[in-house]
């Protein structure tokens, strides 16, 4: 059995490494502990839950320790507008990467299709990985109210919930955090 490889499928299968190899590298050095985040919403006090099995979790409260009032994770808030109970989804840095690979893979397939040229679409398809990596950072966790559609943003910073003062459809809209100032956009 005879099997013979093309230069042109040895380019592509390189580019597809290339990329591959530079998502694991990426999430390796980036990769940080994940952290729920309580807030308190009379003093705004921002404290830390590391306890994972307690994520998701809709009645668990915590006492302030600046104004001894009853405070809920951040992920899981109730909406400003008609106190609506919001699920926040969670957004980790190597699911955004991942999910950039991917984007990026198909990119550089479908250069190589277009262009029959399988340099121009592997260099194509890492430009637009890198172009995710390096731009102005999402917000780690996103939810919506069911009952008026309004859309909280959770800072990768801080914690801080954040009204995104428009529609999903507009997700490159930048939005600054009101606790820490970081800038952040919709995952």
């Amino acid at each position: 059995m005879n099997i013979e490889i093309t230069s042109t499928q040895l380019i592509i299968g390189i580019g597809i490494a290339i990329i591959l190899l530079l998502v694991i590298f990426l999430i390796k050095k980036r990769k940080k502990k994940q952290v729920a985040r309580i807030k308190c919403k009379k003093c705004g006090e921002v404290y830390s839950v590391k306890d994972q099995s307690e994520w998701g979790e809709k009645d668990i409260n915590y006492k302030c320790s600046k104004c001894n009032s009853d405070i809920k994770i951040a992920f899981f808030g109730y909406c400003d507008d008609c106190e609506e109970f919001v699920g926040f989804r969670k957004y980790t840095l190597g699911n955004r990467l991942l999910k950039g690979a991917k984007k990026a893979l198909k990119v550089a397939i479908e250069g190589v299709n277009a262009y029959n040229d399988p340099i121009s679409g592997v260099m194509t398809g890492i430009k637009h990985l890198t172009k995710i990596v390096d731009n102005t950072p999402s917000a780690s966790a996103a939810g919506t109210c069911s009952f008026c559609d309004n859309v909280y943003l959770e800072c990768p910073q801080c914690g801080y919930t954040v009204k995104f003062p428009v529609s999903v459809e507009q997700s490159d809209t930048i939005v600054n955090c009101s606790n820490c100032h970081t800038k952040m956009k919709h995952p």
